[in-house]
């Protein structure tokens, strides 16, 4: 294998990644604004290993985002080069049960639910709109026809 082709392919993999983390971002902030003039205030969350509560900024929320995405480049590039035959199964997997586990996060917060559930629902946006990115396959069969 050359490295042309390599490095091709971990540009492909890292553009995906952050295409997924960047639209994933965008719509966790929006989802964050709506979610802030619905309940009628700020979400509040605590930083890790903090029992001081603030106001979840934008920013911060793309920043982890972007974070995350970058991470599951990562995951995915490594699945790729070590378990190319089933590279995209593990991944999905992986990704599934650490949004999962991500859940413990808000939930773990003196918040109320409605607070929890906009925290929540941020975590699956990431993982789904993240993983979508980077397994999407164009020109496949899928169960919307060939994409």
């Amino acid at each position: 294998m050359s490295s042309e082709r390599v490095s091709s392919s971990a540009q492909t993999v890292f553009r995906a990644a952050l295409t997924g983390g960047v639209i994933a971002a965008v719509i966790n902030a929006v989802w964050l604004l709506v979610g802030n003039a619905v309940i009628d205030g700020s979400v509040r969350t605590a930083s890790p290993g903090s029992s001081d509560y603030s106001n979840l900024a934008a920013w911060r929320v793309a920043i982890a985002t972007l974070v995350a995405s970058v991470a599951a480049g990562v995951l995915y590039l490594g699945l790729t080069r070590f378990a190319p035959a089933r590279a995209r199964t593990i991944f999905l997997a992986v990704v599934a049960v650490a949004t999962l586990a991500s859940f413990g996060a808000p939930h773990g917060l003196d918040i109320p639910g409605s607070q929890k559930f906009i925290l929540t629902v941020m975590h699956v946006v990431t993982g789904v709109v993240v993983a979508g990115a980077l397994t999407f396959r164009r020109g496949t069969s899928s169960a919307f026809g060939r994409i």
